[in-house]
Parts: structure tokens; C-alpha cells; sequence
């Protein structure tokens, strides 16, 4: 809740979240919210874990993050039953030749999301987020340098989407 999380494994293929199997790390309820993300590989990874309740991600801002073949969430055994994107942005991909949306056969849902025309996944897209039509650099006023405070005054989900200190 409240961060602002930038520069995670890009070069180094790591998530920022991530739970394997054959460690003893578990994560069984993933609640983030009012959160930036900006140059990251993967937001979550988990491997071969069987435990998983929920994912739920509300009100945070995503920019240039899945790199190398990267997935935004990866769960390699079984996907939670609860996935809930809520109010979310999700801006430009870093390698949109190779950046990937969400492995494993997914119940996703998207509610008051949006994807700005840059954020391309090369397999596994989003399914559910409304299009914007401009490009990360038309709604933010900032990206490559973290500032991620709306440039577009008419975007419609101004006041409502993505981390509320952007509004």
C-alpha cells in the first residue's frame, strides 16, 4: 500500500513478487493498492506454489515493465480463484516485441481499468482494460523520469484510476 517501486529486476529477470515452490516462500493473498510500478521484469511470479486465494491490485499505476519475455504475472501451477484488477492504468511495456500479460489460464477480471496504446504484449495480452487511445507519453506528464501526473486533462479516468497522487 502507498509505494512507488521502480527499477526491479530488468536486466536480471527478477519479479517483485515472487514465491517458488521448492523454497519456503508463499503467498496466499496479494493485496496491493495505491501503488506505482515503473521498470520492472514481472510484477508477480510464482512457481510450482498450489496455494494461491487471491490477487487483488486496486488503484496503481504500471509503466514501462515486463522486459526479456517477461510475464506481468506469472503463476506456473494454480492461478488464484480471486483475480480482481480495480482502477488500474497500465502504460507502455518495455519490450513489447517480447513482454508478456498473464500466464495460465486466467479468471482476471477487470473493473475501471485502462491500457494506454503503448502497453503491447506480445502473447497472453490483458483482457478487460478500456483502450486508451495516446500513448503513455500523452497521459503522463513524466514517465521516463517517474512522474506520472496526468498530462491529459480529459482522460476519463482522471480523479479515479491508477495511484490516487497522480490525480
Amino acid at each position: 500500500t502507498n509505494c512507488i517501486i521502480d527499477s526491479v529486476g530488468v536486466t536480471s529477470k527478477y519479479a517483485v513478487i515472487y514465491a517458488n515452490a521448492s523454497s519456503t516462500a508463499v503467498f496466499t493473498n496479494i493485496n496491493v493498492q495505491n501503488s506505482t510500478f515503473y521498470y520492472i521484469y514481472d510484477f508477480i511470479t510464482q512457481t510450482g506454489v498450489t496455494t494461491a486465494n487471491s490477487l487483488n491490485v486496486t488503484n496503481c499505476t504500471f509503466n514501462n515493465f515486463i522486459n526479456q519475455s517477461g510475464y506481468f504475472v506469472n503463476y506456473s501451477a494454480t492461478f488464484p480463484p480471486t483475480v480482481n484488477f480495480t482502477n488500474d492504468i497500465f502504460g507502455s511495456t518495455l519490450d513489447p516485441t517480447t513482454a508478456n500479460g498473464i500466464k495460465s489460464t486466467s479468471n482476471a477480471v477487470f473493473n475501471g481499468c485502462y491500457q494506454t496504446s503503448d502497453c503491447v504484449f506480445f502473447a497472453d495480452p490483458l483482457v478487460g482494460p478500456s483502450s486508451y487511445a495516446g500513448t503513455s507519453f500523452n497521459l503522463f506528464t513524466d514517465p521516463d523520469n517517474g512522474n506520472f501526473s496526468f498530462k491529459d486533462a480529459t482522460f476519463s479516468g482522471k480523479g479515479i484510476a491508477g495511484d490516487p497522487r497522480w490525480w
